[in-house]
């Protein structure tokens, strides 16, 4: 969303999720708008800042209730069981968190908008295993702010940067979501509504896909924007294939027939927008 409506729409999104009627202190900075957002968003055990951004939980009690937001399978991704494992034993955890700590910091210094973002709307990574180890984490409208990362071994800083910047983009959906309604979730979950996701290709529901979509447009926005090239990364395929999912998905979506009932204008008004990006994107690819 970053990258497709630019850091001023991003701002604006999340003032108007946090800033409730009647708040007393107005927002006139960045450091306001945090303290709204907080007070909205952040579950007891979120870290605390003290003009020193640190949101890896680094408490072992504070990661083990953070990590109940992962507990269960999602039903709109059923094949995937996001069931997190046993925490990693103490050393592996210490080596991990500090691997992340590295990789936030680098990736933060490559765009100042973006950092601005990050530390306005995330508040807590947990850094935990999973149950099965091809899956590198993930997000949860339920907990907004909070992003769970295994980094497994095979993942190198470039991979997770990109799944920082992943999990950014639900989080900015989800924002997104509570002002702009862009979806009827009655039907969501039927079998005639399932389709396949811009990125891995997996059978997913219209809400899921649609996630993708952003999802893997940002991936390869950020890429050509960082010079990371177009390669594919241990956490997600080339931009080639990513734009051809993307375009795959979109047409999915749009034969469809129930999905002018599933979607709102407004994500439909989104997933043009997309379209629109993808075909400048693949303007600058190699071919």
């Amino acid at each position: 969303m970053l990258s497709l409506y630019g850091f001023d729409a991003a701002i604006r999104s999340v003032y108007t999720a946090s800033c409730q009627p009647g708040r007393a202190s107005p927002i006139e900075n960045v450091d306001d708008l945090r303290r709204a957002y907080l007070d909205f968003f952040a579950p007891a055990h979120a870290p605390e800042f003290a003009g020193n951004y640190r949101p890896i939980v680094a408490d072992v009690e504070a990661e083990e209730e953070l990590s109940h937001f992962f507990t269960s399978g999602d039903p709109g991704d059923r094949e995937q069981k996001r069931v997190m494992g046993e925490a990693y034993s103490s050393g592996v955890r210490a080596e991990k968190i500090a691997l992340v700590e590295r990789t936030l910091d680098d990736l933060m210094s490559l765009d100042e908008d973006l950092r601005t973002l990050f530390e306005l709307v995330i508040h807590s990574i947990i850094v935990r295993p999973h149950s099965d180890a091809v899956c590198f984490g993930g997000s949860n409208s339920a907990a907004i702010g909070l992003i769970w990362l295994s980094a497994p071994t095979q993942l190198c800083e470039r991979d997770l940067a990109e799944l920082l910047l992943h999990e950014l983009t639900h989080h900015l959906l989800y924002i997104d979501e509570l002002s702009h309604p862009q979806f009827i979730y009655d039907d969501m979950l039927d079998d005639q509504n399932f389709v396949s996701s811009a990125i891995f290709g997996k059978s997913k529901s219209v809400s899921k896909v649609f996630h993708s979509i952003i999802v893997g447009v940002e991936i390869c926005s950020w890429r050509q924007r960082f010079g990371w090239g177009p390669g594919p990364s241990g956490a997600h395929p080339s931009s080639h294939d990513l734009l051809s999912g993307i375009h795959s998905s979109y047409t999915e979506l749009m034969t469809l027939p129930r999905f002018d009932a599933l979607t709102t204008p407004h994500s439909r008004s989104i997933l043009r927008d997309v379209i629109h990006q993808c075909r400048l994107l693949d303007d600058l690819l190699p071919n």
